[in-house]
């Protein structure tokens, strides 16, 4: 029977959690969003003024370049085993596939900007399909690229343009990597697999070098993070520190509300994000990696509140070390969920901000 101790953070009195017991640590739901910020509480702010040029030049630049540079390698095997026929390594191709994945977990988080203008977020994962848009779409847009009739895939629904549709193409049963694996001749539909698979590739190289350059030194958002002002896309310190707590709750819900619970309470592992690749968990610690380095890039000053940082670095790390297989799901999902309630009661108050409507508000 595996073990594990945790720690309601805002009593900072232990108590164990034996077996999948829930409910002794704060929920999401519990940790409502602040909606005001006390003058008392302003006090105890050291200074913050770097944070948003830490944030960007520590972790938002270099993630978006990586994301673009694993993107770039992606579109190289995939074009290589289109210009071979087929005659390539698909333990190659997969790992680029994984890379991308990676990279993309690491940045998700960030739903904000740059990420949400022009359908980005959604051109890169349209996740979670709950209504299988893709599924049934994706053997249409193979059927054009087999007819000759190439489709401009940037017109096409999101749902048939980024990674999901991707991992659909490459790892579904008789999908790219299955055939290139078992040496099958190089058929009319495997090029059509192979010259849509290339297309979704190109297009995710496409919308990261947008993030990259928006983000970069002289884009719109890198230069507003490192220096808000009255006509930039951030006017203040604040908005800058709201929105990068905010980023990270968010990102902590969705890891545990949206990627992970649905899966954990029906028993479905279908419901979990990359389950045809087997990047579940992959692509869970990335993230989770992810939104700890992005707080520790921050360097927060929070005054007396500085415990609270430390002690959301230190879940992170927990969850991230956990996270070994699905026996792990709701240990972790509970884990989240603390590091969330440290961030909206604990963290927002003492950098002086109010955190406002989230991404997943409505949803």
């Amino acid at each position: 029977m595996k073990f594990l101790c945790l720690v309601p953070l805002r009593s900072m009195m232990a108590a164990c959690v034996l077996g999948t017991t829930l409910g002794l640590l704060p929920n999401a739901s519990q940790a409502d969003e602040v909606n005001e910020v006390s003058a008392t509480q302003r006090v105890n702010v050291v200074d913050n003024a770097g944070a948003g040029q830490r944030w960007a030049e520590a972790y938002i630049q270099p993630s978006f370049a990586t994301l673009t540079h694993a993107a770039g390698n992606l579109v190289k095997e995939i074009q290589g085993i289109c210009a071979n026929s087929g005659r390539r390594d698909a333990a190659l191709l997969g790992e680029a596939f994984k890379n991308v994945v990676d990279a993309w977990s690491r940045v998700l988080f960030l739903r904000f900007g740059p990420l949400v203008e022009a359908n980005r977020y959604e051109r890169i994962s349209f996740w979670p399909d709950v209504r299988n848009v893709g599924a049934r779409q994706i053997p249409k847009i193979i059927g054009q690229y087999e007819a000759g009739q190439a489709p401009e895939l940037s017109k096409q629904s999101v749902a048939v343009q980024g990674l999901p549709a991707l991992e659909y193409v490459l790892y579904r049963e008789g999908g790219l990597i299955q055939a290139v694996a078992l040496g099958e001749p190089f058929s009319k539909v495997m090029k059509a697999q192979c010259d849509y698979a290339a297309a979704i590739a190109g297009n995710l190289v496409a919308t990261a070098n947008e993030l990259e350059s928006t983000w970069s030194e002289q884009g719109a958002y890198g230069k507003a993070f490192k220096q808000p002002g009255p006509a930039a896309a951030y006017r203040s310190l604040d908005e800058v520190l709201s929105e990068g707590i905010k980023a990270m709750a968010t990102g902590l819900q969705f890891t545990s509300d949206i990627q992970i619970k649905p899966a954990l309470t029906s028993g479905n592992s279908k419901l979990l994000p990359y389950w045809r690749s087997d990047q579940t968990l992959s692509a869970l610690r990335a993230g989770i990696v992810g939104m700890r380095e992005f707080m520790a890039a921050g360097q927060l000053s929070l005054g007396e509140q500085g415990w609270a940082q430390q002690q959301f670095l230190a879940e992170l790390t927990r969850a991230d070390a956990l996270l070994q297989g699905p026996e792990d799901f709701e240990a972790v999902a509970l884990i989240l969920d603390n590091a969330r309630a440290l961030l909206v009661q604990d963290i927002a108050p003492a950098a002086g901000v109010a955190l406002g409507f989230n991404a997943l508000d409505g949803d």
